[in-house]
């Protein structure tokens, strides 16, 4: 399944390879796609991706939140490098500070393509087709109670992305690069 979940009008930007423009600023300014069962991950593989260009530094930390499902997925670039953390609803089992990119690994105002995907019990992330970092865990995500979002951190309303995404992607039940 592939999932886009936004506007129409944002889909097809998507779809046409453009990308969406975010400053991290006004309140409105993110996408949120409605609660779902299709992003009830529990054990299944999955593929997470999008190409992303910081324009500057963001509002709370220097955190640009790309993707969320709630808690429970979460997808960053935060100084210098991607993040990616995953939660079985109370704790992190993958956690942004040991399973990342790299330390200064994608500048800004530079294009880069991130992608994290759960091959069974294998995390991987990588950057423009690289490997980057593996991680192990068997562990079930949890159930998201928020929405989730392109260009926010969902439940608190912040960490926005400062820069430019394009052709977010997801699928559950394939790994698309293992």
């Amino acid at each position: 399944k592939i999932l886009l979940g936004a506007t129409p009008a944002a889909i097809a930007l998507f779809y046409l390879g453009y990308y969406v423009q975010f400053n991290g600023v006004p309140a409105d300014q993110y996408l949120d796609i409605a609660q779902d069962t299709d992003f009830n991950l529990g054990t299944s593989n999955f593929t997470v991706e999008a190409f992303f260009r910081c324009e500057s530094d963001a509002t709370v930390g220097d955190y640009h939140c790309i993707v969320s499902f709630g808690w429970d997925l979460q997808l960053y670039w935060h100084d210098d490098s991607f993040k990616f953390w995953a939660q079985d609803g109370s704790s992190y089992f993958i956690d942004g500070s040991s399973f990342n990119t790299g330390n200064h690994s994608a500048n800004r105002g530079a294009w880069y393509h991130v992608a994290v995907t759960r091959e069974s019990s294998t995390f991987r992330i990588f950057l423009n087709g690289e490997l980057m970092d593996t991680a192990t865990s068997s562990t079930s995500f949890g159930t998201p109670t928020e929405d989730s979002s392109i260009g926010r951190f969902g439940p608190n309303n912040n960490l926005k992305a400062d820069g430019r995404i394009s052709n977010v992607r997801y699928i559950l039940g394939t790994a698309l690069y293992t």
